[in-house]
């Protein structure tokens, strides 16, 4: 209780301080001679007095709230340099949310995802571990930082087809692939009010030693009751962005960005703010979020109650009816751990209307949900909902009830029934994001059944489930394509798609592939023949080229034997700086481009001279190993490693590439017990990358398979000879010289 006016106005200047600052600044009535123009409202009030039409009492209401409408002015303190009531309303926050510092956002959640991004990348082509369902300012945020995104595949739900979030066997694989992330990024929960116990998540993360960052905007008021899930504070996350508007009691653009832990750059993300945020930021917005801390605090978990009975009360009003049926509570084999109890997820039971129609008809009886797929229903409820708007649902739901019929209106089709569960997609191959068209990417459309390896100019979202099965940039697999037709074969609809019935699909058009087959015609005039010996540490590669070249001079062939990096005195002294294990910290790009100058040398002074005179060419390494090694293991992106060597090989190519396939293990066991082989910087690589570099080779011999040719290398020494001679000989016309065209 309080004592009086000024026992209160002390309370809520120290428990409330920039509701207490907005009060003051309104019990002052100063004459405005400042921004903004409507002049503390008077402008609102004179329209009322002159208003001749219905709707006074909306121009006096929005009179009333821009009373509080100011700037930065003596005693309202500064969002981007918080002193004074904001700084401590913000102080607030973070220790009522249980954040070490706590910012005001005025953006909503769009601002703090793609702050957390920006302050996450300090460089072009940063790579971010990110969910595939994620909200769009997830997709702009890594516009924005021209960074680098692989994406990671979300559960589906076995009991509704919906898509929760992905496991933490598939973070640790992203991780274990993708070392050099600068962040893991999640939605939790989804729309679905779907959430996941995230601790295991973010100790993989922290192990790794970057943030885990959480997509928080339907969680604002998870762990202020028992009945609802932790929130992802408490579970470990180091940057959460929460929706305050959405769930609490914040007005529409509000939210908070919560942050913990010495992971995130603070003084980068309060930079990246200023740049996000309106330099005029609203004080009704902000004393929104002050207000709604503030009720929260006061109240604990009784604020949550009135609302959390009326949500008890329709689950069990809509249980008893036969025509809806809700989403279950999750089990042990569902694909998340919580279900928000303010989510009402329902549809109905028969699939006689859809998730839209539904909407539709419940929005005539004049209640209005939150969103619609083509199967559920979303009605948010929150701390403000009544035991009265809950019967008004109820009864709404039992009048729509009514007028459905008895026959299916719609043909089901589940999330599960149509994306397919691959577990090679769980994690997906790094994909390039930025704002600027490049001025290489032309593209053209081709069959789906074509599309393998290719570099897709399209993002192809299927709904249901409302997962982007293809970002624009990423690279078209074997699964993608059978989802593709399965799709098409059933009628789905997919957002982005150029071609609805799902036969097309729009590619870069000048892909590896296309540029490889150009640079083989501008040297068709040479007589020599290039061979090249592609694989993993430890393959055998090395030996059986020497065995291979020894066979071809004993025929009376001119023979050269040369080595990637290497080859050349120039080439050699960069090897030496690529492979030095003291080099530990070597840049993924800066090691491309090494590679890259070393091979430009070497191809100038060594290996096109000697194809000029007609020699057979014979290298351990060239262009593929980058693709597999920097493009593709160290997630650099294959098309981005070719950007650099296209410039470096200019029109040399091989002719055959034999690929020494072998499992890692057995190939890194083999170095082991080499005792005279010298150990290099890859040598002490992690098995995992290993696994990924073997995963790129497969990938450019199923693009190229009128180049590549695959050998079993764990055979014998004498078998793998007869087998490369075998395939040599039937490619090589007996290595007669090359047809001028």
């Amino acid at each position: 209780m309080y004592n009086g006016e000024e026992s209160f106005s002390r309370h809520i200047h120290q428990q409330a301080p920039l509701v207490g600052a907005m009060l003051d600044y309104m019990e002052r009535r100063s004459a405005s001679f400042h921004v903004p123009g409507h002049k503390d409202g008077a402008l609102y009030r004179r329209m009322a007095n002159e208003w001749p039409h219905p709707g006074k009492e909306l121009l006096r209401s929005m009179a009333s709230l821009l009373a509080m409408d100011t700037t930065e002015v003596e005693g309202t303190d500064d969002l981007h340099h918080p002193t004074g009531p904001i700084a401590e309303a913000q102080r607030l926050a973070a220790r009522c949310f249980g954040a070490e510092e706590t910012h005001f956002l005025i953006g909503g959640s769009t601002a703090g995802n793609m702050a957390l991004l920006l302050s996450s990348c300090t460089r072009p082509g940063d790579l971010i571990i990110v969910q595939r369902n994620v909200h769009k300012s997830i997709l702009h945020g890594l516009m924005l930082a021209g960074a680098t995104a692989v994406f990671l595949t979300p559960r589906t739900d076995p009991a509704t087809g919906l898509a929760a979030v992905p496991e933490a066997e598939t973070v640790r694989e992203a991780l274990s692939r993708y070392p050099q992330a600068k962040a893991v990024m999640i939605t939790n929960p989804n729309y679905y009010g779907m959430g996941a116990d995230i601790r295991e998540m973010a100790r993989l993360a922290h192990d790794h030693g970057i943030p885990l960052l959480v997509d928080e905007a339907h969680g604002a008021h998870f762990g202020f009751h028992p009945a609802v899930p932790p929130s992802s504070l408490s579970m470990g996350a180091d940057g959460v962005v929460q929706s305050t508007h959405k769930m609490l009691g914040g007005m529409t653009m509000s939210a908070m960005l919560h942050v913990q832990g010495p992971l995130l750059d603070r003084d980068r993300l309060k930079q990246v703010l200023t740049m996000l945020q309106s330099s005029s930021p609203s004080y009704p917005l902000m004393a929104s979020l002050d207000l709604s801390r503030y009720w929260l605090e006061q109240h604990g978990a009784g604020a949550l109650e009135p609302g959390l009975e009326a949500a008890r009360w329709l689950r069990e009003r809509i249980g008893a009816m036969p025509a809806f049926e809700l989403v279950p509570l999750p089990d042990s084999s569902a694909a998340h751990h919580y279900q928000d109890p303010f989510k009402i997820v329902l549809r109905d039971r028969n699939d006689r209307l859809t998730g839209y129609e539904l909407l539709d008809k419940l929005s005539a009886h004049g209640c209005v949900a939150e969103m619609a797929d083509p199967r559920y229903v979303v009605a948010a409820l929150s701390l403000s909902t009544s035991m009265a708007d809950a019967e008004r649902l109820a009864e709404a739901l039992e009048a729509v009830a009514v007028t459905i019929g008895d026959a299916p209106t719609y043909t089901t089709m589940r999330a599960n029934d149509m994306v397919e569960d691959a577990a090679e997609a769980a994690v997906s191959e790094p994909v390039p994001f930025s704002l600027y068209e490049a001025t290489r990417a032309k593209t053209v459309r081709i069959p789906v059944s074509e599309a393998v390896g290719a570099i897709t100019a399209e993002t192809v979202t299927p709904y249901p489930p409302g997962i982007p099965l293809l970002y624009r940039g990423e690279r078209v697999t074997e699964a993608v394509v059978r989802q593709l037709e399965r799709l098409a074969e059933a009628g789905a609809k997919c957002h982005g798609a150029g071609d609805p019935t799902l036969r097309t699909i729009q590619i870069m058009a000048n892909e590896i592939n296309g540029t490889e087959e150009e640079t083989q015609m501008n040297r068709s005039e040479w007589p020599g023949w290039f061979i090249t010996m592609e694989g993993g540490e430890g393959a055998g590669k090395t030996t059986a080229m020497r065995k291979l070249a020894l066979h071809l001079e004993n025929r009376g062939l001119d023979v050269v034997v040369t080595r990637e990096p290497g080859g050349i005195a120039i080439s050699e002294q960069i090897r030496s700086v690529i492979l030095d294990p003291a080099h530990v910290g070597m840049d993924p790009r800066t090691e491309a481009l090494l590679y890259a100058a070393a091979r430009r040398q070497h191809l100038v002074e060594r290996v096109e001279p000697a194809l000029r005179r007609g020699a057979i060419v014979l290298c351990d390494r060239f262009v593929d190993s980058s693709l597999a090694y920097q493009g593709y293991a160290r997630g650099i992106g294959m098309e981005e490693v070719w950007d650099i060597n296209r410039f470096a090989v200019h029109h040399t190519m091989p002719d055959i590439t034999i690929w020494f396939d072998i499992d890692p293990e057995a190939g890194l066991e083999r170095i082991r017990a080499n005792r005279s082989r010298e150990v290099n910087r890859l040598d002490t690589e992690q098995l995992a990358f290993h696994q990924a570099v073997r995963e790129g080779y497969e990938r450019l011999a199923r693009q190229y398979p009128e180049r590549i040719v695959r050998v079993d290398a764990s055979q014998t020494e004498e078998a793998l000879q007869e087998q490369i001679i075998d395939i040599l000989s039937g490619r090589t016309q007996d290595f007669g010289p090359r047809m001028c065209k």
